[in-house]
């Protein structure tokens, strides 16, 4: 792996989880340990899925798109598998809608 990479990863990283805390965390009052792992997750699907399978066939637009749906499905299954951590229809619309920026 080279800088720019891990660069462009730990950016995302970032990114993910930053958007996580502000929807989850302020907006849904979701445990920090569950929107880390939220942002962690949604990084590491957007970066397989999306940069490395739909980006090259399909184009920036269908990868945005599919990322912001990863970003939701990630924290639909959350939501179902961890009692303590909940999702509502506008913080899971807000994290999609920030996820495909």
């Amino acid at each position: 792996m080279n800088n720019k990479f891990v660069s462009q990863l730990l950016f995302e990283l970032a990114m993910n989880i930053g958007f996580a805390w502000v929807v989850f965390g302020i907006m849904g009052k979701n445990p920090l340990t569950y929107i880390i792992i939220v942002g962690i997750t949604t990084t590491v699907i957007k970066l397989v899925l999306g940069d490395l399978f739909v980006l090259p066939k399909y184009g920036n637009t269908v990868a945005s798109v599919g990322d912001g749906i990863f970003g939701v499905l990630t924290a639909l299954v959350m939501d179902q598998l961890v009692l303590e951590f909940t999702t509502s229809p506008l913080t899971l619309l807000v994290y999609g809608l920030l996820i495909m920026r």
